[in-house]
């Protein structure tokens, strides 16, 4: 088709007498060894892209090929029949290879466990395991093999399916189920990473390497890949260790590598909680600082590339991380070798410092963005545990606030006692922003200083989206606290440990932020923030988030914001007092509506008028009737101004309309029973 397609696009070819001479310039051998580098390198870019329809195996792609295209997987042998050379099609008999070797059932094993038929088995020392089906599918189970029947291997499938449990299907197969007959306990799991045949989606670190070294994949990875395969891993690590879970070899076999993530396999041989006794291995017992070394021992090889001085044609490793600005990470990742275990980085350590050199890598590259993680249906209320008789004292002591806040404060419980009602349990308020800009961040700090002042007990208001640390510019010398470090603390927690992380405001309030550099976002945010939540519920009558939603709103929320919403009690949308910023806050609503329509129905709806040349009649006139009853929040400088929020310095009509929402929040507070001790709390300065 001349003339519709740019010069280097249109199908050329030479003559046969020129084509000969080429071939003929060139060994044979050579010319196979470039043809198959040359396809298998192009099938290996298949699913990079969900435009282009001939990459297949991309998840945002087409399900099937559009006429007249072919897909890349025949790219070497059209590419070697253009090169006049014959391809022998595959021998319909011959087997495929398989990594697996599942056999038949034998005569002693079981036909049945639980709701599972079993279909085939593979033998794994003093365990087996099975493939395994019901109506809803397949999955992989794990038991005592026949005749091994003993304490140490009852143990391994007990440890996996608790290790399982915790991980939750990050990072390792989902636990699907488990048995509990003391003489054959079994587990069962997702198996749609389980690498059974040669064709799977899936393939092992160890296969990946293998590559690597003997240059069956043409130079190695390259940055961009090495790093985000390096920071899975070390995410996979450090998730872990966050749950208290070492493993007892950390290996490129054990490791799965998928298209968005690694998965850690064969978790039998784990200690859970420092519990030694749960080890059944022969020889040294494992530590955290032994994974270190094994991650750091993988992480060279991952960055390892080919080069002229490497040695008898191996990759020299490290050498993508090398050079320049990424020798930092160089010498990260090489003191996880270092012979006093001290001196290793923690898998948190390293999973950041990758995460960082990720992002730089990909700053000039199009990335597709991630599937967001499928919402999910609020469950039933969590069993929470009962405050602690010390949370009734405030963070400061009440004759310490200034006198015009402590007179102000009087009036305030006079006027609206249900403030003050005493909480058997933390009470979890989440202040999200439709928008950026919308104040939230203002309306937490404002709220929970309310709040803090009369009821007089500990309110912690808390950062709440991963990098986002809003707060820390709302209070005057904020704490550098790291959300790891607080989350990874040994249970149980208790205050003055809460404390050492926290910044008190002027009004009584306790304020938890991350340093206010802005961090780069953990990527174990969800476990950390619910970790926290549990640490802080003992000790806090009521806790604050403050939520930074991705903008604009969709109706499917990830893993970070779930792990908020599944937590809170009530909900505060806050927005301008705009018709166009209204209805975003409106759509934010009917988003969390399909996933939590109690937090959704019942939430409190913050309009500002800061910035708005409007009156609240002129509100009244779009704002829905549902939402007639919205707190409009009026323009004060002290809000805006660059000193610290100090609710005894605010306008009149201000604190009235944050007096109203504190109440209106509190209407919904769970009532003690009548005959709980102290369920009244006296009133009075």
């Amino acid at each position: 088709m001349p003339g519709t397609l740019p010069a280097q696009h249109r199908i050329f070819d030479f003559s046969d007498h020129i084509k000969n001479t080429l071939l003929d310039a060139v060994p044979t051998a050579e010319l196979m060894l470039t043809s198959r580098r040359i396809g298998r390198q192009l099938e290996a870019l298949a699913g990079r892209s969900p435009d282009f329809p001939a990459w297949l195996a991309h998840p945002s792609g087409h399900d099937a090929l559009p006429q007249r295209q072919q897909g890349f997987t025949t790219i070497e042998e059209r590419l070697m029949r253009r090169l006049g050379i014959a391809v022998q099609p595959p021998r319909a008999h011959e087997p495929q290879p398989s990594h697996s070797e599942w056999a038949p059932l034998t005569g002693q094993d079981p036909r049945q466990l639980g709701p599972y038929r079993l279909l085939l088995r593979r033998p794994e020392g003093s365990t087996v395991l099975y493939l395994a089906e019901t109506a809803e599918g397949r999955v992989i189970l794990r038991t005592v093999a026949p005749g091994r029947t003993t304490d140490a291997a009852r143990r391994l499938v007990t440890v996996e399916a608790e290790v399982l449990r915790r991980l939750r299907g990050r990072c390792a197969p989902t636990l699907a189920g488990t048995g509990t007959d003391p003489q054959r306990p079994w587990t069962a799991m997702s198996s749609e990473w389980f690498i059974d045949d040669a064709s799977a989606k899936a393939q092992r670190l160890s296969d990946v390497l293998h590559n690597i070294a003997w240059r069956q994949a043409e130079t190695s990875l390259d940055l961009l890949t090495s790093l985000t395969l390096g920071w899975r891993l070390a995410r996979a690590l450090s998730l872990c260790h966050f749950h208290n879970v070492v493993l007892g070899g950390l290996s490129p076999y054990g490791v799965i590598v998928t298209e968005r993530e690694v998965i850690l396999d064969g978790l039998t041989r784990c200690i859970i909680d420092d519990d030694i006794d749960s080890y059944t291995d022969a020889g040294p017992v494992p530590t955290r600082t032994d994974n270190i070394r094994a991650l750091g021992e993988i992480l060279g090889k991952i960055s390892a590339k080919h080069t002229a001085l490497s040695p008898r044609g191996r990759p020299e490793e490290m050498t993508l991380w090398r050079s320049g600005s990424w020798r930092p990470l160089y010498d990260l990742v090489a003191s996880c070798a270092a012979d006093d275990p001290a001196l290793r980085p923690t898998a948190g350590d390293v999973e950041r410092a990758l995460a960082r050199y990720v992002s730089l890598a990909a700053a000039s590259t199009t990335r597709t963005p991630p599937t967001p993680y499928a919402s999910r249906e609020t469950g039933s209320p969590n069993l929470r545990p009962q405050l602690a008789a010390e949370s009734l004292a405030g963070a400061l002591p009440q004759g310490s606030l200034p006198s015009r806040t402590r007179r102000r404060v009087a009036r305030f419980r006079r006027s609206h006692p249900e403030i003050g009602t005493r909480l058997l349990h933390s009470h979890r308020i989440t202040v999200v922003g439709a928008h950026p800009g919308s104040g939230r961040a203002t309306v937490t700090i404002t709220l929970g200083s309310i709040l803090a002042a009369v009821r007089g007990d500990r309110v912690l208001a808390l950062d709440g989206a991963p990098g986002i640390t809003d707060l820390a510019g709302k209070i005057t010398d904020p704490v550098e606290a790291s959300r790891y470090r607080l989350a990874t603390l040994p249970t149980p927690v208790t205050y003055e440990q809460l404390r050492s992380f926290t910044s008190v405001t002027r009004n009584g309030l306790e304020v938890l932020s991350l340093a206010p550099t802005r961090p780069a976002a953990s990527t174990n945010f969800a476990d950390e923030y619910q970790r926290i939540v549990e640490h802080a519920q003992h000790h806090y009558s009521i806790l604050l988030t403050d939520w930074a939603v991705p903008y604009p709103a969709t109706r499917r929320f990830g893993e970070h914001e779930t792990a908020v919403l599944d937590t809170t009690d009530a909900l505060v949308v806050c927005c301008i007092a705009s018709r166009s910023s209204t209805e975003v806050a409106l759509n934010l609503l009917e988003a969390l509506d399909e996933s939590y329509p109690r937090l959704a129905s019942r939430a409190h709806l913050v309009l500002s008028l800061i910035g708005v040349p409007a009156h609240e009649s002129d509100i009244s006139r779009w704002l829905p009737p549902q939402h007639a009853s919205a707190t409009v929040i009026p323009y004060d400088s002290r809000l805006t101004a660059e000193d610290k929020i100090d609710i005894g310095r605010l306008r009149n009509d201000t604190v009235q309309a944050l007096l109203s929402l504190a109440a209106a929040i509190a209407a919904d507070f769970p009532s003690l029973p009548d005959d709980f001790p102290g369920s009244t709390r006296p009133s009075g300065p």
